[in-house]
């Protein structure tokens, strides 16, 4: 390689810098005073220079040194605030700052506010109709059970869920949704509630009160017998329609018609244990019964295809806590059932036992006792076998009332009952109670028993000694030949020829006679004659000796019951 040596270089005219038309290549160290270049400079090492004046563009990977003297630069950005998970949004100027109510830990986003205006607030500018929702949540890729899950939640200050919406669009709230004055909700599906208040004028199809009742007197209203037996501890009806049954027990109870009762009621059935028993045998029971006759079961379809299930619903009152038993016997066919329902307080509680429906064995269509419901309060060990039985079967003891506590082991035991309700169900759920006028409820009991004198007298069946009244029993005008025949038309037809009891002032089958100008005595009813049909009945009572005397017409009364109870 050749080298030039000199000391200056110019151009032709010795008046200023040399041009080079195809570049100038220097390799090693070059010192100049000033270099005025119109193309570019290309440098693969170092360029030392005390200044360079560069009119365009000056383009490098990187600028090394202090950039203080450059002009024209934008003002540095800072961040204020800065701390770990904020978010950062545009401030003042070119300030950036790092939001201390809007945060983000990698997997939830927290924005807090504190303000009269909303804090977040979504706006759609569309113009397009169907188009451009506001807020639009999407729960992706999460698998099955996704519609338990809420996608959009709000929760109180406890965050506890206040309101939510699931993936699959049910809403979930804990507070009441209110609509404004005038507006409403329409559901093309079912709307289910507790309860529903205001008015129901524009409701179609509602039942609120079961349509059907198969109980009669389940509401305790009527007690044609009376209101308190005290020391019981035999079988008998004592309000109407409910047969208490002792079998092999000590206790002694006192029944009562009750004016305890659940709120939308007035009566119930108490039961007080007044002599305890504490040691059950084997055989021992101790129930409350309703029978009914078959003409009032066919809603229920039994022994049928379309066989309904047997939904029992009642209101029990009780301090004895524990497991109490209910059992439906179908006696046609002699098959049964049982359920239970559980008393953990002392308050009174609604309880629905669903006994399913029976395909096997149709009720018979007649007056007999063909469904018995049957309310345990003592059970000995041969119906306590095994576990409780929950279908239909072939009656047999073992399991009807396996469970059922000894109600009557203290004296402070007491039982109430009222309410009572089986319905025909295809669900199981029981309806309101069916609450019919005391009117109703007294003629469906005198199909089953009837007495002459007033109900409020109680026990006391006989004629008022100080005063006869016709009203207080039956009376005979047709004195001839010193017979008196008396007629009586019920004022129900009863169920079947029922048994007739008589009473006079003081006794059980005596007659009054009055006679003129020999006044009034108390003889034995002679029962010459008896007719007793369904709807009424003749008797005919003949004369003793006292008959003999006097003269003018007699006449004679007497008081009644009629019981044709199943």
């Amino acid at each position: 390689m050749s080298r030039i040596r000199a000391n200056k270089i110019t151009n032709q005219l010795a008046d200023g810098a040399p041009t080079v038309e195809k570049g100038l290549i220097i390799s090693g160290v070059t010192t100049v005073t000033t270099i005025d270049l119109n193309g570019d400079l290309d440098v693969d090492g170092h360029l030392n220079a005390d200044n360079v004046s560069i009119a365009g563009v000056v383009t490098a990977t990187s600028f090394v040194g202090s950039g203080a003297n450059l002009t024209s630069l934008p003002a540095q950005a800072t961040i204020a605030n800065n701390a770990d998970n904020r978010v950062i949004t545009g401030g003042s100027g070119v300030n950036l700052n790092a939001e201390t109510n809007l945060t983000y830990n990698g997997t939830k986003l927290t924005l807090t506010g504190n303000s009269a205006s909303p804090v977040v607030e979504f706006i759609n500018t569309s113009g397009s109709a169907n188009e451009g929702d506001v807020l639009k949540l999407r729960a992706s890729g999460r698998g099955a059970g996704i519609d338990d899950t809420d996608i959009f939640l709000i929760t109180n200050n406890s965050d506890t869920r206040t309101f939510g919406v699931s993936n699959a669009g049910t809403v979930n709230t804990t507070g009441d949704i209110k609509m404004a004055t005038g507006k409403g909700i329409n559901s093309s599906g079912i709307i289910t509630a507790t309860s529903f208040s205001g008015s129901g004028a524009n409701l179609t199809g509602v039942s609120a009160a079961a349509p059907y009742n198969a109980v009669i007197n389940g509401e305790m209203l009527v007690s044609q017998r009376g209101s308190d037996w005290t020391s019981v501890g035999s079988s008998a009806y004592h309000l109407d329609r409910w047969y208490w049954y002792d079998q092999n027990s000590s206790c002694r109870v006192r029944i009562r018609h009750s004016a305890d009762s659940p709120d939308g009621f007035h009566q119930s059935y108490r039961v007080n244990v007044t002599t305890a028993d504490t040691s059950i045998a084997s055989n021992e029971e101790v129930k409350l019964f309703h029978k009914i006759e078959g003409y009032n079961l066919a809603p229920f379809a039994k022994g049928t295809s379309g066989a309904k299930r047997f939904t029992l619903s009642f209101y029990v009152k009780c301090n004895k806590t524990g497991t109490y038993c209910v059992e439906l016997y179908d006696r046609d066919n002699g098959r049964d059932v049982s359920g239970s329902y559980t008393v953990s307080n002392t308050n009174w509680n609604r309880y629905t036992i669903d006994f399913p429906a029976d395909t096997t064995g149709e009720f018979g269509f007649d007056n007999g006792s063909s469904l018995e419901i049957i309310f345990w309060l003592v059970a000995g060990s041969a119906v306590q076998g095994g576990s409780l039985n929950t279908s239909w079967r072939n009656s047999t003891d073992p399991g009807s009332a396996t469970g059922q506590v000894n109600f009557t082991d203290s004296t402070s035991n007491e039982w109430m009952l009222t309410g009572v309700q089986l319905e025909p169900t295809t669900t199981g759920t029981a309806s309101d109670f069916k609450h019919e006028d005391v009117s109703t409820t007294l003629l469906k009991c005198k199909r089953y028993y009837q007495r002459s004198t007033d109900s409020s007298r109680g026990t006391n069946y006989s004629l008022s000694s100080s005063s006869w009244h016709s009203a207080d029993g039956v009376q005979s005008f047709s004195k001839h030949n010193n017979y008196y025949d008396f007629k009586e038309r019920f004022e129900v037809e009863m169920r079947a020829a029922p048994t007739l009891t008589i009473y006079g002032s003081t006794n059980q089958g005596d007659i009054h006679i009055e006679r003129v100008a020999v006044g009034s005595q108390e003889v034995d009813w002679n029962n010459n004659t008896t007719e007793v049909r369904t709807k009424g009945f003749l008797l005919r009572h003949i004369e003793d000796s006292y008959g003999t005397s006097g003269s003018g017409n007699g006449f004679g009364i007497l008081a009644y019951t009629v019981d044709a109870e199943l």
